[in-house]
């Protein structure tokens, strides 16, 4: 069985609180901005576009935090080196964005 391929961007606040998004199906998971692998992209390119799509964000990637895996699915957890933008509401399918204390 093939894994699918996921990617996530950790995103951190001045004080440390860590960005974070509620899944508003299922279960109402929590977890950073992030998710599937497209097959014409790499995760960082994933990584990417997830916390612009997600939360509004722009950001440049440094390094692999981590791996995990999840319910079928291998991911990479990356750590940003530069983040612009404003963070807003988060689409259909997930809670507003918040930064959990």
């Amino acid at each position: 069985m093939t894994l699918r391929q996921c990617a996530a961007v950790l995103v951190m606040g001045p004080s440390g609180e860590v960005l974070a998004l509620r899944q508003s199906y299922g279960l109402g998971f929590w977890g950073v901005p992030g998710g599937v692998v497209d097959a014409s992209e790499t995760p960082a390119q994933a990584a990417v576009r997830e916390a612009r799509e997600e939360v509004g964000l722009e950001v440049s990637l440094g390094s692999v935090l981590g791996v995990y895996t999840l319910q079928g699915a291998a991911g990479r957890i990356f750590a940003p080196t530069s983040l612009w933008g404003q963070s807003r509401a988060a689409p259909s399918g997930l809670t507003p964005v918040r930064w959990p204390r």
